[in-house]
């Protein structure tokens, strides 16, 4: 399963943190926390600002839809 947060609606320290592709902060920009998890609970997370999160979608639609 994948799920997608906007970390400012978080509760806590989880609210604030920095992108892991270009290292802008929650304080100046959104950040997304994307987790993906197996049936057994393990995962991983990743988070992007808003401008890298368009990058990786816009690379998805381009691997997904034009080969």
């Amino acid at each position: 399963m994948i799920t997608i947060q906007n970390i400012s609606l978080l509760k806590g320290s989880e609210k604030f943190g920095s992108c892991n592709s270009c290292s802008k902060g929650s304080k100046e920009t959104k950040i997304f926390k994307i987790k993906t998890e197996t049936e057994l609970g393990q995962g991983v997370s990743m988070y992007l600002c808003e401008d890298c999160a368009n990058i990786l979608l816009q690379s998805l639609e381009v691997a997904l839809f034009n080969d």
